[in-house]
């Protein structure tokens, strides 16, 4: 069977190069794009530029969030999201261990669907005085203080709370620019989602920059109580 060498956004009519192997996984991802409840909630056409893209993703990561975080789009299921990481993980476990830039685009899929309410909730909020959404936002300050874009595999290692994404995050504490209303909102749902952020680095690099009252808001439940300036 001979894999299509592009795809189609559907939402903006842009091609885009389909970098997955020619297999079953290939073909698990297409009918999670194009068919069924996770294409509609997660938005998968709009997603492919931000798992695929090459250097900063920020702009297309900002694209998608305006898709999925819009009234109009539906929260996925939990029932949905574990059936479609089942047969991801099913069909693609040969392309994972191959590693390389197929490997980092199933791993971001994967985080996403096991993560999806923290990636929404952390997603989806927005700075209170600019409207501008906190992620995004955030990951800016990132980049122009550290020189380095934010790629795929930056946003993978920081939902596994390892690699990359910690690092170049810790080198932006010392300026303090991180300590506002939205880190805390993105921090208290990347710890729900991998609690061992909570002891690591860039927990303490927050509570010695930020003041230790700046990482109480972890524990709450909806992340507007923490803030979103």
């Amino acid at each position: 069977m001979r894999c299509p060498g592009k795809r189609r956004n559907a939402s903006s009519n842009h091609v885009h190069e389909l970098t997955a192997p020619c297999s079953s996984c290939t073909s698990e991802l297409a009918l999670l794009a194009l068919t069924g409840p996770i294409s509609e909630c997660l938005q998968l056409t709009s997603l492919l530029p931000v798992i695929s893209g090459s250097g900063s993703v920020i702009p297309s990561l900002n694209s998608y969030l305006s898709s999925i975080c819009s009234s109009s789009t539906p929260r996925c299921s939990s029932s949905a999201l574990q059936y479609a990481n089942g047969n991801l993980t099913n069909s693609c476990s040969s392309d994972l261990s191959g590693g390389g830039n197929d490997a980092t685009e199933i791993e971001a899929l994967q985080q996403l669907l096991m993560h999806y309410d923290n990636v929404y909730d952390a997603g989806c909020a927005k700075n209170s005085t600019e409207n501008q959404y906190c992620l995004t936002s955030t990951l800016y300050q990132v980049q122009n203080s550290t020189g380095q874009q934010i790629t795929t595999s930056f946003l993978t290692s920081l939902l596994a709370g390892s690699g990359d994404g910690l690092s170049q995050i810790e080198q932006t504490f010392s300026s303090g620019r991180l300590c506002t209303g939205c880190v805390k909102t993105i921090y208290e749902q990347a710890v729900d989602a991998n609690s061992s952020i909570a002891n690591s680095a860039i927990a303490k690099d927050l509570s010695n920059t930020c003041g230790s009252s700046f990482i109480d808001c972890m524990f709450s439940i909806h992340p507007a109580r923490c803030g979103s300036g």
